[in-house]
């Protein structure tokens, strides 16, 4: 358990991190996930059902990676009330890519010094292999420095989410599945094993490839099939295509223009439907404060000086097709 004396210092490192070998442990979850989805292959066929619980399942994951773990743990482009944001929390760890205080952190490295050395993942100063999915398992990057994430890590049950999402909060989501298999809820066709393999840790390791995917083709901009609206102090690109898969996290670029804000379309060819939802949640009141709710013109006029991670970024006269 963190002390508080660590945590008033800021210095607070991820206990699960000290206790166990990060990267044995790091690359052991990992193995386990892809085995499940190789027996889902090898072993359950998939019908119809399957299909609709594998495709929501994605759906559901990916939304809360790139709508709660990202715009709003990481960039606060949005606001909750607290037991919200700890159901939120919550949801995100059925991704399996640990906890919020985590991924905010990381993430916040990573646009104070985007495509530089002190990247934890950029394909720019790294290998690829290395920015889709190695840095995950070096053990400096699987520490929380809680003086980055002074903003949530005074809550402390954000504190024990971050500690125990990849095991006891994911565990307990994946028995639930399980069991609503099991007494047949998804039907007569799927049963608890069927329902954890292709419900649970397909749709996982499909948004953990996804992210690896956003870590380096959305920062390769020599690669073909993207373009660039600002000219940013990086090597940041839109990718359509790839912003279909994450529900918007593809036009990578804009976002680096404006990372505090909760869209990152803007222009009607951009489909961004995590915003879309979180103008929704807005709408019914459980989302407030929603950054960017606004007419895309004014959007890209406004400069955001609060953004401790915002770039001074120029549009660029036209798209710069890479």
């Amino acid at each position: 358990m963190l002390s508080i004396a660590r945590i008033r210092t800021h210095r607070a490192i991820d206990e699960t991190v000290q206790q166990w070998p990060s990267r044995n442990v790091a690359l052991f979850l990992h193995l386990v996930r892809h085995v499940a989805v190789i027996a889902a292959i090898l072993w359950v066929p998939l019908n119809t059902p399957l299909c609709l619980l594998l495709g929501v399942g994605f759906l559901v994951r990916m939304w809360a990676m790139e709508a709660v773990n990202h715009r709003y743990f990481a960039h606060r482009s949005y606001a909750t009330s607290r037991l919200f944001q700890f159901l939120l929390a919550l949801l995100a760890s059925q991704a399996a890519c640990r906890g919020p205080l985590w991924w905010a952190y990381v993430h916040r490295r990573h646009h104070r010094s985007a495509d530089t050395i002190e990247d934890p993942h950029s394909p720019v100063t790294h290998s690829f292999l290395y920015a889709y999915f190695l840095w995950l398992t070096v053990p400096e990057n699987r520490c929380t420095d809680l003086s980055h994430v002074e903003d949530f890590s005074k809550y402390p049950e954000l504190c024990w989410l971050n500690k125990h999402s990849d095991d006891i909060a994911f565990g307990a989501g994946a028995a639930l599945i399980a069991c609503a298999g099991h007494f047949g809820v998804f039907g007569s066709s799927i049963d608890g094993w069927s329902a954890l393999l292709w419900g649970v840790f397909t749709p996982a390791v499909l948004v953990l490839h996804c992210t690896g995917l956003l870590s380096t083709m959305c920062h390769l901009r020599t690669l073909p099939g993207g373009y660039r609206r600002f000219d940013t102090n990086d090597q940041s690109v839109n990718r359509p295509i790839l912003a279909l898969l994450t529900l918007g996290a593809g036009y990578h670029n804009n976002h680096h223009r404006f990372p505090a804000f909760a869209r990152t379309s803007f222009s009607w060819y951009e489909l961004d439907l995590c915003f879309q939802i979180l103008r929704v949640l807005q709408a019914i009141g459980l989302v407030w404060d929603v950054r960017g709710s606004f007419a895309a013109k004014s959007l890209l006029q406004t400069r955001h000086i609060e953004d401790l991670v915002c770039r001074d970024a120029p549009m660029l006269t036209t798209l710069e097709n890479v």
